[in-house]
């Protein structure tokens, strides 16, 4: 996460938040792919990133209008 988080704006700071949460959803499939791991948590998994790079990008339309 950003070091100086008192000086990004807060709608920066969601954006980054939800990549990163984005991301490690991504790692922990690939790794859990790697394993048998049952169907509904690789679902899970799948559908959590979704989630978090959806809430990205209305972060980004959010910073555009903001601009």
């Amino acid at each position: 996460m950003l070091h100086h988080q008192q000086y990004t704006p807060p709608p920066v700071r969601s954006l980054v938040s939800h990549l990163d949460a984005a991301l490690a959803a991504c790692d922990a499939l690939l790794t859990a792919q790697g394993t048998a791991a049952d169907a509904h948590d690789l679902l899970r998994l799948e559908l959590t990133a979704i989630a978090h790079v959806l809430q990205a990008r209305e972060d980004m339309k959010d910073l555009r209008h903001v601009d």
